[in-house]
Parts: C-alpha cells; sequence; structure tokens
C-alpha cells in the first residue's frame, strides 16, 4: 500500500492532492491522510457488509404447562418461564401451532421444612410437540431459590433437546 502525505490547497476549500513535501504541519498531514485512508476503507466495507447480519442459532419454542394451582407451583412455573424469556437457547412460546418442546408440571409441587428452609421436590417432563416422552427433569430445591431450580431444569432441557434433535437428524 503506497502512503501520500496529504495537503490543503489554499486555494480550493476542500481540494485536497498529494505531496511528497512535509513543512511544519506534518503532524497534521499525517492525520489527515491516516482519516483518508480510513473513510476510503469504510466507504467500500460497509456497502459489503450492508444487510448481512451475523447468523443468530434460531431459539426453540418450549410450552409450560402445570396442573398444579397451589402458591408453591405457581412460583415456580414464574421462575421457569422468566428463565425461559432470558435464555439463549429457549424462547417462551405463545402460538401452541409452533411449539417444539413441552414441559409438564404435572402435579402439585409440594414442600417440606428442613432447618427452617422449605425443600420443594421438582419434577418436569420433558416431551416433544407430538407429546412423545423425552426425559424428567427431578430435583430438590429451596423454595427461595427457585430461579436456580428453573435454571437446572432448563439445563436438562438442554442436553435432552441437543439428543433429541441428534436422533431425529440422523434418522431422516
Amino acid at each position: 500500500m503506497r502512503r501520500h502525505n496529504i495537503t490543503l490547497q489554499r486555494t480550493g476549500a476542500a481540494a485536497l492532492r498529494p505531496s511528497a513535501e512535509l513543512d511544519s504541519f506534518g503532524t497534521l498531514k499525517r492525520r489527515v491522510s491516516f482519516f483518508l485512508a480510513l473513510v476510503t476503507r469504510a466507504s467500500v466495507a460497509v456497502p459489503a457488509m450492508h444487510g448481512q447480519e451475523a447468523p443468530r442459532k434460531r431459539r426453540v419454542n418450549v410450552a409450560v404447562y402445570s396442573s398444579g394451582d397451589d402458591g408453591l407451583t405457581l412460583r415456580f412455573r414464574d421462575a421457569l418461564e422468566k428463565a425461559l424469556g432470558a435464555s439463549p437457547v429457549f424462547a417462551l412460546s405463545t402460538d401452541r401451532a409452533k411449539d417444539e418442546l413441552v414441559m409438564h408440571i404435572p402435579a402439585n409441587l409440594r414442600g417440606r421444612d428442613v432447618q427452617g428452609n422449605t425443600i420443594t421436590a421438582v419434577a418436569v417432563a420433558l416431551t416433544d410437540r407430538h407429546l412423545k416422552y423425552l426425559d424428567t427433569s427431578v430435583l430438590e430445591c429451596d423454595d427461595a431459590n427457585l430461579p436456580g431450580c428453573a435454571a437446572s431444569v432448563l439445563e436438562d432441557a438442554r442436553r435432552v433437546w441437543k439428543a433429541h434433535s441428534q436422533s431425529k437428524g440422523s434418522a431422516h
């Protein structure tokens, strides 16, 4: 790449011309030259990139169903839905026709008191859109940490969905 020092002509307000001579404004000339080189590169690169975004992985649509109506079950379902909304892998589905993974909380969650803390046994059944059983996420968590419990369910769901997708891909 050939470099040129640029000097401003006094007679043309915006006219620029290459010059090999350096004067007391040599630093300014180098800065102007650098700026023009950046502008030139950007004007070539921007049209080439226009309309091209980094490809995003499509998130898996997930529906959450629960048959329990008690406060503990509803709080866990809310935590699970919030975790789905923040997940880079899953998206909480609003359209039943587009559900790919279904999470079922089959019954009221039961908590037991252990040294002043409520420990909850959680079971979430994971099925595909056709209700084909994939797996069940089973764990115990502290009532005060339902978001952490929901994150563990999502990690199980990610593992199960990955295995399901791979087996589905190899079956075709």
